[in-house]
Parts: C-alpha cells; sequence; structure tokens
C-alpha cells in the first residue's frame, strides 16, 4: 500500500499489477482487498481506500459523501499521471464512480458498475440498515450494538431471511477498526446520493457496464436496471448472486468485467505528475 497527501489527509492506495490500469473502488465498510478480490487479472490495479476505510483517516465528519470521494479519487488520478482511466466500484464504490464521471466525464473512459446500491435519492429504503447500524454504534461500543442488532433488529431478521451472506456482511461493520469512530461514514453516506434530481444522466455518454444480482436486499437487481436504462451506453450483465458460492460470485464478475474491458480501447500512456510516498 501506498500513501498519498490530499486536502489535509494522508489516504492509503493500492496500485498493483501490470498492464491498462484499471480504478476500482471498494464498498461501504470495506478496504482494498474488495475490488482486488473482484478484478480480471491481466491488468494494473487501483484503488484508494476512502475517507474513513482502511488505512484511510476519516477527516472531518461534515465531508464525509460522494463527491467528496470522487475528487479524493481525482486527486489519486492527477497523482499517478493517468490522464483517462476505465472506473468502476461495488456498492459504494459504484457510487463513488458515478459521481466522477458526473463531476469530470472527461476522465473517465468507461464505467464498471458492480452491484449498485444508489441512484439520485438520499437514503433508499435498500440502505436504512446502515443507519440503524451506525446508531447503535454512537450508543454502544461495537461489541454490545452487534449484540443489539443482531437480537433486536427488525431489518436485520428480514435480511437474514432473504440474504444470509448479505447479513452477515452488515454484522462485519461492528468488527471494522475503529468502528465506533467510523459510524460517521454509515450515516453520511446512505443520506447522500451519487446523482441529483436535476443531473443529465443522457450526458453520460461513455460506455458502462452494469453487473447485478438477484437475492440481495441491499443491492437490489431493480437498481442495476435502473442504471441500465438510465445510462445512454449502458449494459447489464446478470451474474449468480453470492448465495451460490461467493468464489462463484467473485469469478463471475471478473468474467464479466474483462469481456466488457477487452471491447474497450487502451487507456492513453501514463506518466507520473507527482511522487507519491510508500
Amino acid at each position: 500500500m501506498a500513501t498519498l497527501e490530499h486536502d489535509g489527509l494522508r489516504l492509503s492506495y493500492a496500485d498493483a499489477g501490470e498492464g491498462p490500469p484499471f480504478v476500482f473502488q471498494h464498498g461501504l465498510g470495506g478496504d482494498a482487498t474488495q475490488p482486488a478480490s473482484h478484478a480480471p487479472t491481466g491488468r494494473r490495479l487501483v484503488t484508494l481506500e476512502c475517507r474513513g476505510h482502511g488505512a484511510s483517516p476519516l477527516g472531518p465528519e461534515e465531508a464525509l459523501g460522494f463527491e467528496t470521494f470522487a475528487c479524493d479519487v481525482l486527486g489519486l488520478l492527477d497523482v499517478l499521471g493517468l490522464k483517462r482511466v476505465v472506473l468502476g466500484g461495488i456498492s459504494m464504490g459504484a457510487g463513488v464512480a458515478l459521481t466522477l464521471a458526473r463531476l469530470a466525464p472527461e476522465r473517465v473512459r468507461a464505467l464498471v458498475l458492480v452491484r449498485p446500491a444508489w441512484l439520485d435519492r438520499c437514503w433508499p429504503r435498500n440502505l436504512h440498515v446502515f443507519g440503524e447500524i451506525a446508531a447503535l454504534l454512537r450508543e454502544h461500543e461495537p461489541a454490545a450494538a452487534k449484540v443489539r442488532f443482531i437480537t433486536r433488529s427488525r431489518e436485520y431478521q428480514r435480511i437474514r431471511i432473504l440474504s444470509p451472506m448479505t447479513a452477515d456482511s452488515l454484522i462485519s461493520q461492528f468488527d471494522r477498526p475503529c468502528a465506533h469512530e467510523r459510524a460517521a461514514v454509515l450515516e453520511r453516506l446512505p443520506a447522500d446520493r451519487p446523482m441529483r434530481p436535476t443531473d443529465d444522466w443522457e450526458a453520460l455518454t461513455m460506455p458502462a457496464l452494469v453487473v447485478g444480482a438477484r437475492r440481495d436486499p441491499v443491492h437490489p437487481f431493480s437498481c442495476a436496471v435502473a442504471l441500465r436504462d438510465r445510462l445512454p451506453s449502458a449494459v447489464l450483465h446478470e451474474v449468480a448472486p453470492k448465495e451460490r458460492g461467493e468464489g462463484q460470485h467473485r469469478r463471475a464478475v471478473a468474467e464479466a468485467i474483462d469481456a466488457f474491458l477487452a471491447g474497450v480501447a487502451p487507456e492513453e500512456p501514463a506518466a507520473p505528475v507527482a511522487e507519491a510516498r510508500e
């Protein structure tokens, strides 16, 4: 892992492999290991650990949101000398990629949006559970908050019935390092949105791959369908849900991305414009 200084913070990022660069962002509560487990081989994989994730500090709570995270990624692209890239993300990372495409479409060659959970509404129904987790972490120590969530949350019990693996991923939020301090991320991101109701979806003309799976109450397949319908150059690829085997799911995502990227024109050669700190 390496770090860069941006906006007064030292943010952590991964930059590994060779070949055309693919900037691939993690989900809410994740870190750089998540995109690495879903990405195809034979490419240079770049992932910024967003504020309050992985080894990156939280920074001011009021700054947490999709536009801040997207601007942080833009800062990393500048440091690495990447002018125009294939940009993607999983869940929250898909929202970060979509936000960056809205703010700076000239920097995005193509989009890869895996298991999206956000569109243009704050606090969509599928993300209410994160507010519940954040409130528990604000009021209790992580271990006690975790017990209360498992034993008292009706939303957790509903999700557990629909998708045990999704329920397990929610429980892991209580086990993150600095879970109490990072509850702000679980509050602020669901309260934000990558696109605003007044934004022009038709302006996002870059090729886009949307990857969705059914039986995922946090990442509804309907969200993937909506993105396919709203983005003018998007295609939708359905993969098997994680319930059928997490390894199979990850391989299917990587294969879908690999097939999509094979049809995207190669990136321009990159020349670093600044030196990153190890």
